[in-house]
């Protein structure tokens, strides 16, 4: 057998050097490669995912804040008004709140209850300014749509009560600070046959359904 030239030598040598490497490449470093790209593909899925579910999250935020804040605002209105009541109930609350600060009622007169519109401020405002507008302005104001305010029932009521000044102040304080009750007229009589005084106050009661 002849002896190989070392030409043939280095060729056999870089030959089995691209053997090693091909079989090296496919056996072990092409695997691992397709498994780093699963793995990376894999960790964006999940990275989205979880974005994602942060986004969510934080709209899921969002939005109970503003139900919440929906909420509040709805009791705070609520607040303002009383519950709707009937006659009775009327005259059973302002004799027994009358009591409470000594007062002996002597009479109540309820007059029926009548819708009316809650009005904003600002709505109250644009109305009077186009009341004082031009007549062509006003019929023009009137020709577009308005939106329809909210309404509530308004009931007028007048009670009489015998007590004293001081505690008639101290009533009156009270029924003060409910908002859906507002007083509208004091007045004092005296009654010369029967040598009473009397106190004769009289409210607008707002209500709305609740």
């Amino acid at each position: 057998m002849n002896k190989l030239s070392r030409r043939e030598q280095i060729l056999i040598y870089i030959l089995v050097l691209l053997m090693v490497v091909v079989v090296g490449w496919y056996f072990m470093i092409s695997p691992a490669m397709a498994k780093n790209t699963t793995l990376k593909q894999q960790r964006d899925n999940l990275e989205f995912e979880l974005e994602s579910k942060k986004a969510v999250y934080e709209t899921n935020i969002d939005v109970n804040a503003a139900i919440k804040k929906a909420k509040d605002e709805l009791v705070d209105y609520h607040n303002k008004f009383m519950s709707i009541m009937n006659d009775y109930e009327i005259d059973v609350y302002f004799s027994e709140l009358a009591a409470e600060y000594n007062l002996t009622p002597v009479d109540l007169t309820i007059n029926e209850a009548s819708e009316t519109e809650i009005k904003s401020f600002s709505v109250a405002l644009q109305e009077a300014k186009a009341e004082s507008n031009s007549k062509s302005e006003t019929t023009s104001n009137k020709s577009e749509e308005k939106e329809e305010n909210p309404k509530t029932l308004v009931a007028n009521v007048q009670q009489k009560v015998t007590g004293s000044p001081t505690n008639i102040a101290r009533y009156i304080g009270k029924i003060s600070e409910n908002t859906g009750v507002a007083l509208t007229q004091l007045q004092y009589t005296y009654n010369r046959d029967s040598t009473k005084e009397y106190t004769i106050l009289t409210y607008n009661l707002y209500m709305i359904e609740k």
